[in-house]
């Protein structure tokens, strides 16, 4: 069986590492991949660009070749746009590039306790967990005593159930 997973992320290191648990040796899988120092039993890691994906013939030609599959996982993330939602650029911040994870490290540290409002935009959205973790950063970003006594944290979303934290 030849599985090609294309993806630099999350979900396509995760699929790579579950399918090198569950086969192995057993299994050949090529990944275009970024993470090029982990080396799991049966993957194949390659650093490339993707030049042209054929889903109905199941063939992925990059700069360093091409790559046909019994199975082809498209697991290519996705795009930040904060301009996208009203008054994120102005009001807000975003922790998904790096420009803007320094600048929420900056507003943490300066955070003396109150209300975190954690705004998911859209669905689906990077790394789902970040919304809860950045929510626990109140606690442990600052170096400070944790502020979970003196804030409160919400996620707001109109497409996923929301959660609240007592504060």
């Amino acid at each position: 069986m030849r599985v090609v997973i294309l993806g630099a992320g999350f979900g396509g290191l995760e699929l790579a590492t579950l399918l090198s648990q569950e086969f192995g040796q057993a299994s050949e899988e090529h990944v275009v991949h970024r993470y090029v120092d982990l080396v799991l039993p049966g993957v194949r890691f390659v650093q490339s660009t993707v030049r042209t994906l054929d889903p109905v013939a199941r063939r992925v030609t990059t700069d360093h070749g091409t790559f046909d599959a019994d199975i082809l996982v498209v697991a290519l993330g996705s795009d930040v746009d904060p301009s996208a939602t009203p008054g994120l650029v102005e009001g807000g911040h975003e922790f998904y590039t790096i420009a803007g994870a320094f600048a929420t490290r900056d507003v943490l540290a300066r955070f003396e306790g109150g209300r975190v409002i954690v705004g998911v935009t859209s669905t689906p959205f990077k790394c789902p967990p970040a919304p809860s973790e950045i929510a626990g950063l109140r606690c442990s970003a600052t170096g400070r005593n944790c502020l979970m006594t003196s804030s409160s944290a919400s996620r707001c979303t109109a497409l996923l159930p929301s959660w609240s934290s007592p504060g």
